[in-house]
C-alpha cells in the first residue's frame, strides 16, 4: 500500500467565445474595397484610384485572380538567387483563399495596394508619414480628412458618446486616500 494517493480530473470546458458584428452603412469602408477592386497595372494604389472607381466583377478585376490548373502557387516575392519554377505564380502571403471550389489570390505586384486596403479597414489607424518622428504626434498631413490614404474616424454613436463623457467625469473626480 502506498502512503500517497492522487486523482486527476481534467476539465475540458475552457472556452473562447468570439462575436462579430458586420459593418453596415459605412460608405468609406465600401469605398476602400471598391478602390482595391479597381487597382490595375496603371493604377497601383488606392489613392491613385481616388473617386474614379466602379463596381467590377469577374475578369474585369485584376487585383484578385483565380488560380488556373497547373499554377504553382508561391507566397511572397521571388528569390533572385533561385531559378523561377515553371508555372510559378507569386501571390501576397495570406491571400490564397478557397471559395465555391475555386482558389483566389492577390498577385504579388499588388502587395502595396493590398497593404493599403488592410490599413484602411483595420480600425482606421493613422500611420505617420515617412520622415515623421517615430512615436511623435501625427503630422497635419496624417490626420483623418487631410490625407486620401486614410479613412476618417468612424462617427461616435450617442451611447458611445455618453459612455465617454461618463468616463471623463469619473476620471476627473478626486481620488480618495
Amino acid at each position: 500500500m502506498s502512503p500517497f494517493s492522487y486523482s486527476v480530473t481534467p476539465k475540458r470546458n475552457d472556452q473562447l467565445n468570439m462575436g462579430a458584428v458586420p459593418e453596415v452603412n459605412d460608405s468609406d469602408l465600401y469605398k476602400a474595397y471598391l478602390q482595391f477592386l479597381n487597382v490595375d497595372d496603371q493604377h497601383t494604389s488606392l489613392s491613385s484610384i481616388g473617386t474614379n472607381y466602379k463596381l467590377l466583377i469577374g475578369d474585369e478585376v485584376k487585383s484578385v485572380l483565380k488560380t488556373k490548373p497547373g499554377d504553382k502557387m508561391i507566397a511572397g516575392l521571388p528569390d533572385p538567387s533561385k531559378p523561377k519554377p515553371k508555372n510559378a505564380v507569386y501571390f501576397v502571403p495570406g491571400t490564397l483563399k478557397r471559395w465555391n471550389g475555386d482558389e483566389y489570390y492577390v498577385p504579388i505586384k499588388f502587395w502595396s495596394a493590398y497593404f493599403q486596403l488592410c490599413v484602411e479597414i483595420s480600425g482606421r489607424i493613422n500611420l505617420p508619414k515617412k520622415g515623421a518622428a517615430a512615436g511623435g504626434a501625427p503630422t497635419a498631413a496624417a490626420e483623418p480628412g487631410r490625407d486620401p490614404h486614410f479613412l476618417p474616424p468612424k462617427p461616435e454613436s450617442p451611447a458611445e458618446k455618453e459612455l465617454r463623457l461618463l468616463q471623463q467625469k469619473i476620471d476627473s473626480l478626486p481620488k480618495q486616500p
